[in-house]
């Protein structure tokens, strides 16, 4: 087999080198897959280095992001280290095939790095061992031994199944297993007839005494699900160290919303003393209320953010003052996408809404008097209007010294094609200061056009040009003219 290329031009070369489509290729460039951009060039023109893409997977092997709640499934890629098949048939026996190696490059992770979501996808497994027996032989060693865990390797990676719980030291060692049975909702005696389970992992040291802890967020469903989401922390022998439900009743105008509750996304942050708090983003599983909240190393609950709207994605921004935790979604009073900065160490904050219904009415005082550090606003484009979309949203966000990348979903597929997206660049002040749009934009402008949805041509879209956003002051609104950056067809 010919060796790859040094460089790789283009999203579809990566993608290609990756084993991936092109939307997931640029869908992991927001979780830190190295890219450059050509400078002068269309925005856009993108290349990229096998050796580099190489160290970035062995360091941050990236999985499905649960950011919406409903990605779709991903396979491991083939460059990422990946548990083999068949499972060993007792915890700490070393996992492996002729065919498929025990993975053995070292995996080092970042506290707020990519979590996996393995809800749609299943295990390889040998046929003469399925994951349901690797799990109840690692049950049984657990208990006969009293600890499940290799602890002098650390935990790499954990996956729900439809078995259970598996955990996996840098090795490819079973490192814990915690069956089905035991995921069960809070409260609940038995797993109800026809229940799903969906897990969504992240793998840290919460408690700073340098050994992991595997937290995985627990969603059920049974038909249309009623169930409120769950997250629980496990230590590295597999002991189950707290367990936490949303549990908030938030009043809006004259409605009362009390759940259920999702978890849509989830960030480990750093806190005092070397440990670690965990940053949740909830929304009403219904209807658009979210709030934000982190729990610390014994589960404990603060909220930080009440939103009038559903939140999608998070993620932590270093400033000179201390960290930020930006969250992105939808503003429902607005109609838009939106961007907030929150400050953890900062008393509780609220959207600021003008509408009484929006407005979260058994909010603390203080808390409708403290703002965000900051709020934006992205208005929809004249295509998603067009078509009758209600929202546009905010759906990745990515982090770095030259400031903030937010990408606002406009609108889904137009005739087969993939989701319409429009990008922002923010300075680290969070001032926007660039806009482009994705491949696909100008296309679904110009079938618009045919369709008679717009009445002028690509040519002459303003939005060639720019739009506005808004900023929160504290005291009202203040708009800023956004340019339209790579604007040709």
């Amino acid at each position: 087999m010919a060796s790859p290329p040094p460089r790789l031009d283009g999203w579809k070369a990566i993608a290609a080198y990756l084993g991936r489509d092109e939307r997931t290729a640029q869908r992991w460039r927001e979780r830190g897959l190295p890219v450059h951009f050509v400078p002068g060039g269309r925005r856009g023109t993108v290349v990229a280095f096998t050796a580099e893409i190489d160290e970035w997977l062995g360091q941050h092997p990236p999985g499905g992001h649960p950011d919406n709640g409903h990605d779709r499934p991903e396979a491991p890629p083939p460059h990422a280290a990946s548990p083999a098949s068949p499972l060993p048939d007792r915890v700490g026996e070393a996992a492996g095939s002729p065919d498929s190696p025990a993975p053995t490059t070292s995996v080092p992770h970042a506290p707020a790095g990519p979590a996996r979501d393995p809800r749609h996808r299943g295990l390889k497994v040998a046929a003469v061992l399925t994951l349901a027996a690797a799990v109840a032989a690692a049950v049984a060693f657990r208990a006969a031994s009293g600890n499940g865990a290799d602890q002098a390797s650390p935990i790499a990676r954990a996956e729900v199944s439809q078995h259970g719980l598996l955990a996996w030291t840098l090795d490819g060692r079973v490192a814990f297993a915690v069956p089905l049975n035991d995921l069960m909702p809070v409260g609940e005696d038995a797993m109800p007839p026809g229940v799903v389970v969906h897990g969504v992992t992240t793998i840290a040291d919460l408690d700073g005494d340098g050994l992991d802890e595997v937290m995985v967020t627990l969603s059920y469903a049974a038909g249309r699900r009623v169930l409120s989401d769950e997250v629980r922390a496990y230590a590295a022998d597999g002991t189950l160290r707290w367990q936490y439900q949303p549990h908030r009743a938030l009043r809006f105008g004259d409605r009362t919303f009390d759940g259920p509750w999702a978890v849509t996304s989830q960030l480990v942050v750093p806190d005092e003393g070397g440990r670690s708090r965990v940053v949740l983003a909830v929304y009403h599983d219904i209807w658009w209320p979210s709030f934000l909240v982190s729990l610390d190393a014994e589960g404990h609950e603060l909220l930080h953010f009440v939103h009038s709207g559903h939140l999608y994605a998070l993620q932590l921004a270093p400033t000179p003052a201390g960290n930020l935790v930006l969250a992105a979604g939808i503003n429902n009073e607005y109609k838009c996408a939106m961007l907030a900065a929150v400050d953890l160490r900062e008393a509780p904050a609220v959207s600021p809404q003008a509408d009484p219904t929006f407005s979260c009415a058994n909010c603390a005082p203080e808390w409708l008097a403290s703002p965000p550090a900051a709020y934006v606003l992205f208005p929809q484009t004249e295509a998603s209007q067009r078509l009758g979309h209600p929202y546009n949203r905010g759906h990745r966000l990515g982090v770095s010294t030259q400031g903030v990348e937010l990408g606002v979903r406009e609108m889904p597929q137009l005739d087969g094609r993939g989701e319409i997206f429009s990008h922002y660049r923010l300075s680290p002040q969070l001032e926007p200061v660039a806009r482009w749009m994705s491949d696909g934009y100008w296309q679904a402008h110009r079938q618009l056009e045919a369709r008679g949805n717009v009445d002028h041509p690509v040519t002459e879209c303003p939005e060639r040009k720019g739009m506005s956003a808004r900023i929160w002051t504290g005291t009202g609104w203040r708009e800023v003219w956004v340019p339209t950056e790579g604007a040709s067809e």
